[in-house]
């Protein structure tokens, strides 16, 4: 087949998902394309390492604001692309090129196979108004009426495609990492908890949450880590403190070196696609505590492999008590390792999407 990958967003998980299912898809002798623009978070000195399997990777202009002369150039671009290269599968990736990708496809009336991968829909979004989140799903609807399959991530995402979205044509292929990266954790060896999170300090992933479960825990013997930066990095400010820390960027290699020594690993986010911090977390035996959105409650089974969380108090509860309870600990972080290491793995994954695109079910 040939294969053409569009996406507006190629920085964090949804850069690392499609490094993850490009790869695969090269291997399994597929022809593969990526298109996508450049953002302050694309990774743009590895891109040429990164994807060098790619029969092509081309810039597109697109902007993440909706704006109406942007946009009707980015969908013009994609027509050119399209046209020029007539693929036999057209996967698009995040709200932006979702929503493009589809609207290109139908103008030119492509006999391509057509999937969308919202990697967490942008009406989820709490950064931005009530009038934006409606103007959101909006789109989202509008361009589930011009065909396709949307790919859903979780278990929740699907749901909310067909309840929310009202998408006549939804699938699940759960998120995947690389797990043969990731060592399992020893915990601790010098008496104090290492509690973690990783990622981008943003305001989805709410830094003064963890935070404020770190101030809440200052009377045990526990340190909390942020594994990552941001725009937001002055929300675990001041850094110095012994039980708080900031690390600043890490490479996927020193993140699965702390992940080896973390007892906990603490997820208070408002919203979520399917966090592949989480599964790798997991994946290394790290019980985790999280809150109770979209891709965290679908990684973490309650109870069972951590603790799904409905409000900050919860947060703070949970996190003390895989603090105080070191066999808890254990008995969690043993189920998550067996569960993550046979749910998300990378074969599974690519498997699936080959799937779908070969039979378009």
């Amino acid at each position: 087949m040939k294969i053409l990958h569009i996406t507006e967003s190629l920085g964090a998980g949804v850069g690392h998902f499609l490094l993850l299912a490009t790869r695969g898809q090269v291997a399994a002798g597929n022809e593969v394309m990526l298109a996508h623009s450049i953002r302050g978070d694309t990774p743009i000195d590895q891109l040429d390492t990164q994807f060098s399997l790619l029969a092509k990777r081309i810039v597109v202009p697109m902007v993440t604001p909706v704006s109406l002369v942007q946009d009707v150039l980015s969908a013009w671009h994609l027509m050119r692309l399209i046209q020029q290269e007539q693929p036999d599968v057209i996967h698009l990736h995040s709200s932006k090129a979702g929503v493009l990708g589809r609207v290109a496809a139908w103008l030119i009336g492509s006999r391509a196979r057509v999937f969308y991968s919202p990697h967490g829909f942008a009406f989820l979004r709490q950064d931005v108004s009530r009038c934006k989140q409606k103007l959101f799903l909006m789109f989202e609807r509008i361009a589930a009426k011009l065909g396709g399959t949307l790919v859903a991530c979780s278990r929740s995402e699907a749901e909310l495609a067909v309840g929310k979205v009202r998408h006549p044509r939804v699938r699940l292929v759960e998120n995947a990492t690389d797990l043969s990266e990731v060592q399992m954790s020893t915990g601790s060896t010098d008496g104090h908890v290492n509690v973690l999170n990783a990622g981008r300090t943003c305001y989805q992933k709410a830094p003064w949450r963890f935070k404020a479960v770190a101030q809440a825990c200052t009377d045990l013997p526990a340190r909390f880590v942020w594994l990552g930066a941001g725009d937001l990095a002055h929300e675990l400010q001041p850094t110095s403190a012994t039980h708080l820390r900031l690390t600043g960027w890490l490479t996927r290699a020193e993140v699965a070196q702390r992940l080896a020594q973390a007892d906990v690993f603490l997820m208070p986010s408002l919203w979520e696609g399917m966090p592949l911090a989480l599964i790798e977390a997991q994946a290394a035996g790290v019980p985790a505590v999280v809150s109770n959105v979209v891709g965290c409650r679908d990684v973490v089974q309650d109870g069972l492999t951590g603790f799904v969380c409905d409000t900050d108090a919860d947060l703070c509860a949970r996190t003390r008590q895989l603090i105080d309870d070191a066999s808890l600990r254990k008995r969690m972080g043993d189920n998550a390792a067996r569960m993550a290491r046979t749910r998300f793995s990378v074969a599974r994954m690519n498997d699936g999407l080959l799937h779908l695109y070969a039979n378009n079910e």
